[in-house]
């Protein structure tokens, strides 16, 4: 995915501060840009081999999205301060 389609995403949600952002993505590849921009990244996808490096691109990692409220449980807070 092209840093334009993130920044193009960031825009229709009506979000400029892509630290305020999470992806959810099946590919690592995603990540790299997404992270470049500062989003929080997260990788949705088996862990079938925990030591490739290519996992290491996102800065959390699911095995599938049943897990988001333990990997970020403060998406679930009353209270988001902008």
């Amino acid at each position: 995915m092209d840093i334009e389609a993130h920044r193009l995403a960031l825009s229709m949600a009506g979000e400029p501060d892509p630290k305020r952002c999470v992806l959810l993505d099946d590919s690592w590849r995603n990540m790299i840009p997404a992270k470049s921009l500062g989003m929080t990244t997260i990788l949705v996808s088996p862990r079938t081999n925990p030591g490739d490096a290519s996992h290491h691109e996102a800065d959390f990692w699911m095995n599938n999205i049943l897990e988001l409220p333990h990997t970020m449980p403060q998406l679930w807070n009353s209270h988001v301060p902008r």
